[in-house]
């Protein structure tokens, strides 16, 4: 008479055709919610790549005002404007300049008359002497390269020059060249061509001034850019000499922060990892060079290299290093979440596959309580499945600002009785002592019980789950304006070192795969007690047993 039991008159085809459909809608969420989770980070992760050329032409920007800088600087171009500006105001037989470059003194001499080597030779005597007294008296040393232009010297001419008179150039208080205008004829010039001589040079220095002061403001905000990235970035020159290493490098390739460094030391810094010489040297061959992954020390750093140029020369090059550690760390937890689904969804799965063929197969075989064992695993291990995917989606809800609460006025301490007696069996077969602290008068708070209940039940089954003997117990109190609810164990503990780690995602995925369970019922239960504007945490001792506490705000 037991086949007339309402459970085995059940279709077992039925059942199992429930629990496919089951599988099907839990793999397919499982593998949707896999998408959602980790689309997003591989999108980032490629934009990062894809960013790392972008930076590198900023960074080589630092070469090219440096470059532009030293060009406005040249002493030279500005004094040969003004030589080509002072031909139409005034009648001479020279015009010339004589500057300091990084390695001589540079003398240029325009004739305007056909004058000899004597006058020549005077012209640069004065120009010395005025040189080495307003400007720099150890330039004594420097060698000399001279250069005439303008009319054809006259070997035979013996005119020497009679009027005469320097104006200074001068860049920020610093006297770097001479101009002179000489003329073989006696008071060629008065105090007023002088000063128009004068004003022509000053406007022609203020102007470079202003344009050093605009070009020295940009490069000092790409320096601080540069020293400011995250990113380490070395630069070289054309010939290899190191010209740029900020401190993210230094950091990244273990380098002394506070050294002067040199291009040996980078090579150094990773021998054996990579051949920077190498990379370098083919990166100034317009080669751009990417390595994309380097284990230096506990690092993982990744290597983009790329010319710099200046239009179509190529100038340096300019390496960036990017440490991808984190990213290999979310790329290892993409794999532990992988594998703790697999693990958590394959042992229902197996139950319920099994249990369901059996009753398929051996349904007239079946008493009633083996069929009643039978239907109880299969409907604990479809809970368990279910329990999973519930998880997830609250999460994904979470994090997607969908999680909506239906709040209503309760006993916090009814709740509390009700959900407690859930785990009486439980810890009853663990030989556990489950105890309730309720203050004397009933509290009512405003919540949403079924969101409440997922916060209590999780908190309340690890308790019971990581004691072995004691007690447990839950409590509630009124403390300001809220309520707080305890549930404290007399369990193993949690070190200090893990507690802060309890709440996060990311952080659970990653130590779930070697445990038992996803370890994502604190994550949902810290988002429902936040949802009604409470805080969760932890008070633990190794050893000396957990008390977790949450708040909700009374009304």
């Amino acid at each position: 008479m037991y086949n007339q039991d309402p459970l085995l008159t059940t279709n077992p085809r039925d059942i199992l055709i429930f629990f496919l459909f089951f599988l099907c809608f839990s793999v397919i969420f499982l593998a949707k919610r896999k998408e959602d989770l980790y689309t997003g980070l591989l999108s980032s992760l490629k934009r990062r790549e894809d960013d790392a050329e972008r930076k590198l032409f900023e960074i080589s920007v630092l070469q090219e005002i440096s470059d532009r800088i030293s060009y406005s600087l040249d002493i030279q171009k500005i004094a040969e404007i003004i030589i080509d500006s002072v031909r139409e105001l005034f009648e001479y037989s020279s015009a010339s300049y004589l500057v300091k470059t990084q390695k001589s003194l540079a003398l240029r001499l325009h004739a305007n008359d056909r004058v000899g080597p004597a006058y020549i030779s005077e012209v640069k005597k004065r120009m010395l002497a005025s040189f080495y007294e307003v400007a720099d008296p150890q330039a004594h040393n420097f060698p000399i390269d001279e250069r005439i232009t303008g009319l054809m010297v006259d070997q035979a001419s013996g005119l020497l020059p009679k009027t005469f008179f320097n104006v200074p150039l001068v860049i920020f208080g610093n006297v770097l060249g001479v101009l002179t205008i000489a003329a073989v004829s006696e008071s060629t010039y008065d105090e007023e061509d002088m000063i128009i001589l004068y004003r022509i040079a000053k406007r022609a220095t203020r102007a470079v001034e202003n344009l050093q002061i605009v070009l020295a403001e940009e490069k000092g905000k790409i320096e601080t850019a540069v020293e400011s990235l995250t990113d380490g970035v070395v630069m070289v020159s054309s010939d290899m000499l190191l010209t740029v290493v900020n401190p993210a490098a230094k950091r990244l390739l273990g380098l002394d922060p506070q050294k002067e460094l040199s291009i040996i030391e980078v090579y150094e810094a990773l021998r054996g990892k990579a051949d920077l010489r190498e990379i370098l040297k083919e990166t100034v061959k317009v080669k751009k060079i990417e390595i994309s992954e380097i284990l230096k020390d506990d690092k993982y750093l990744q290597l983009y290299a790329s010319p710099v140029k200046r239009g179509e020369e190529t100038i340096g090059a300019v390496l960036l290093i990017h440490d991808i550690t984190k990213d290999k760390e979310i790329q290892k937890m993409r794999e532990d979440f992988t594998h703790m689904m697999v693990h958590e969804l394959r042992a229902p799965l197996t139950v319920i596959h099994g249990m369901s063929d059996t009753l398929i197969k051996r349904q007239q075989q079946l008493d009633l309580e083996m069929a009643r064992k039978m239907y109880d695993q299969i409907n604990q291990s479809s809970y368990s499945m279910l329990g999973v995917v519930s998880n997830l989606l609250n999460i994904a809800k979470m994090e997607a600002g969908k999680f909506e609460l239906l709040k209503k006025l309760s006993s916090i301490s009814d709740f509390i009785k009700k959900e407690v007696e859930f785990f009486k069996v439980k810890a009853d077969e663990k030989k556990i002592s489950l105890n309730i602290n309720l203050p004397k008068d009933d509290l009512k708070v405003s919540f949403d019980e079924e969101k409440l209940s997922l916060v209590l039940n999780n908190l309340i089954s690890n308790a019971i789950k990581f004691t072995d003997t004691g007690s447990v117990e839950v409590g509630v109190y009124a403390e300001g304006d809220f309520v707080k609810v305890y549930v404290r164990d007399s369990g193993i503990g949690i070190a200090k070192s893990d507690q802060s780690k309890l709440f996060s995602k990311f952080e659970q995925i990653k130590t779930a795969a070697s445990s038992k369970g996803t370890g994502l019922g604190l994550v949902v239960a810290k988002g429902v007690v936040e949802a009604h504007g409470g805080s969760i945490w932890v008070e633990s001792e190794v050893g000396k047993g957990a008390r977790f506490v949450f708040t909700l705000p009374l009304n």
